[in-house]
């Protein structure tokens, strides 16, 4: 698997291009399998084969949401 950022995206063409260190590559809905849609910025993680992404999803798509929490002390 290759670590990556998603330069950018046309949700309307649904194309857009990833990059990786130095490399650049052209990527499609197809090769999207996350459940939310693609957005500039986005860290990702791919497959490089014959020069054709494939499998594509967001790194963070595995992590537990953070909750919040708040606490307040008061002192006495």
């Amino acid at each position: 698997m290759i670590t990556g950022q998603i330069e950018s995206y046309d949700s309307e063409k649904k194309t857009g291009v990833v990059k990786s260190q130095d490399d650049f590559f052209e990527f499609n809905a197809q090769s999207w399998v996350s459940s939310v849609p693609p957005d500039s910025g986005d860290e990702v993680t791919f497959e490089v084969k014959n020069n054709v992404v494939l499998n594509m999803r967001l790194v963070a798509e595995t992590l537990k949401p953070v909750e919040g929490v708040k606490r307040k002390w008061i002192a006495t």
